[in-house]
């Protein structure tokens, strides 16, 4: 960890940080080309982000991509399941969306939730509005507050 740290800061230093992550997207874009292009293959009806929000956001691997975000879905719900917090109508906000990981699939598994994503990143909430429906997307900023009223949401 040490090691990279040192040169992560050595990169800054000389301001070539930029370049060599965006080296580092080439890279691991390459090592998950064949990976990519058999998920989407199997998957064609399957909308993925552009792969550098991946790659910002979690890995360049379409199939974790898909998988860990029904995964992490199912599993809140499981626990809320077994702590009797589902309800019909009920409004969940996913805070810090990113480009859908998560919340794409909740509308699936929770057909009567009205379901909210907010991110401070604009990129990503306007390709979620564009590729994701059943979920009201929503810009904010990195401060409070959010533009919903308190005490509006269910679950955050």
């Amino acid at each position: 960890m040490y090691i990279k740290a040192y040169i992560s800061n050595n990169f800054r230093k000389l301001k070539l940080l930029g370049f060599a992550d965006w080296l580092r997207f080439i890279y691991i874009r390459w090592k998950n080309k064949k990976l990519n292009s058999t998920f989407l293959k199997n998957n064609p009806a399957f909308k993925f982000p552009p792969d550098f929000y991946l790659y910002e956001t979690y890995v360049l691997n379409y199939e974790d991509y898909f998988n860990d975000g029904f995964l992490s879905a199912t599993e809140i719900i499981k626990l809320l399941s077994e702590h009797n917090l589902i309800f019909k109508q009920m409004e969940i906000l996913d805070w810090g969306c990113g480009p859908g990981r998560t919340i794409r699939h909740v509308p699936k598994l929770l057909p009567d939730a009205i379901i909210y994503g907010t991110d401070y990143n604009p990129k990503y909430v306007s390709w979620c509005r564009s590729n994701i429906p059943g979920v009201r997307f929503s810009l904010n900023s990195i401060v409070p507050p959010l533009n919903f009223e308190s005490l509006f949401f269910d679950l955050v």
